[in-house]
């Protein structure tokens, strides 16, 4: 899972910074003896009136720290996704594969099928042929095990000043993305490549999850679509189509997690579908759009549209994946089709793009 590069400060909630650097014993006990040393007699008494509260507008979140900005569009976004479906399971009548159904705002977005394990037998082979690539891909299989975001910001720059509400939406955007996969993969728990074959040994420690979805492609392909809405105004399927930066970028880090012997491709098929239907909620959700079912459905073997032998490619994904439609433009819709702080949030990050 590529875990957000700005997720250790979501620490600082709970221990805030001060002005100079971060708080500790010594610090507290400093400020208490200045204190004792400088204040001399005070009754109690006020000596200003603040204003109160500190903004007007009810979807201002800017005079919050990082964190606590996070918190609310987490709030938001996690609030309007949900996941149900059946688990996988082994009884007496045999294996059951698992299924998901992801809604959002209440409505079908993509229901994502387990694989049966022969699929993931016949994958094996791209497994051993990726296996070739490791040394090129070494640095990035590494830091991308903590830190995805870095190489979207080297194609469309991501600074945490010139495009600091970006990053706040990128980020939060990576959140929800891990609370869905998850869900997902555990719904369609699957046994990971060096399951099957000790062979496959993997540069990198394997992850106790389950490999169907691949989280790094979830999460890749849901920034890449969000990030593409925000640079060009235009929506997953058409990036994909035309093969766009972003996405070529999304690909690599999916394809790298092959490369690194902890991923099927079929793996990092499901979660491109996933991530790009995530990345379009958030789209529709932030701008007032009501999307349509999408009706986006997964399936792999040779009766479903990821073939036992095929590998993940944009080119796949193009054909997979369907534009999105609306049930009604922000124009004609309703104040209670948006939240208020997602919008601003939407607003203030489109800002900073040309």
């Amino acid at each position: 899972m590529g875990r957000m590069g700005r997720m250790g400060r979501m620490g600082e909630y709970d221990d805030p910074a001060h002005a100079g650097g971060p708080s500790s014993t010594l610090l507290n006990d400093a400020l208490t003896t200045t204190r004792d040393g400088t204040v001399g007699y005070w009754d109690g008494a006020a000596r200003y009136t603040p204003a109160f509260p500190f903004s007007d507008s009810p979807d201002d979140i800017l005079y919050l720290q990082y964190d606590i900005r996070g918190r609310l569009l987490d709030h938001a976004l996690h609030a309007s996704m949900a996941v149900a479906g059946t688990p996988a399971r082994r009884d007496a009548g045999g294996v059951t594969l698992g299924s998901a159904e992801v809604k959002g705002s209440g409505r079908p977005v993509v229901t994502i099928h387990q694989p049966a394990q022969d699929h993931f037998r016949a994958q094996l082979s791209h497994l051993r042929a990726y296996a070739d690539l490791r040394d090129d891909r070494l640095a990035e299989i590494n830091l991308q095990l903590g830190d995805i975001m870095s190489f979207f910001g080297a194609v469309g720059y991501l600074d945490p000043q010139r495009r600091a509400r970006t990053t706040d939406l990128l980020d939060a955007v990576e959140r929800l993305t891990v609370f869905v996969e998850m869900q997902v993969k555990h719904l369609c728990r699957s046994p990971r490549p060096i399951d099957y074959a000790p062979q496959v040994q993997p540069l990198i420690q394997t992850p106790d999850h389950s490999a169907f979805p691949s989280g790094h492609s979830t999460e890749s392909f849901a920034v890449a679509t969000v990030l593409y809405r925000l640079m060009e105004g235009e929506c997953a399927h058409h990036g994909v189509g035309a093969q766009a930066h972003v996405f070529r970028v999304a690909e690599r880090m999916a394809v790298n997690r092959t490369v690194a012997g902890v991923h099927f491709p079929c793996d990092s098929a499901a979660g491109a579908v996933l991530g790009c239907a995530i990345g379009e909620h958030v789209h529709a959700l932030a701008t007032g759009r009501v999307l349509k079912p999408m009706a986006m459905d997964f399936r792999a073997g040779d009766g479903g549209g990821f073939a036992d032998t095929e590998d993940f490619s944009l080119d796949w994904l193009g054909d997979a994946l369907v534009p999105p439609e609306f049930d009604h433009r922000p124009a004609d819709g309703d104040a209670a089709t948006r939240n208020a702080i997602l919008a601003k949030a939407w607003e203030l990050a489109a800002a900073e793009w040309p």
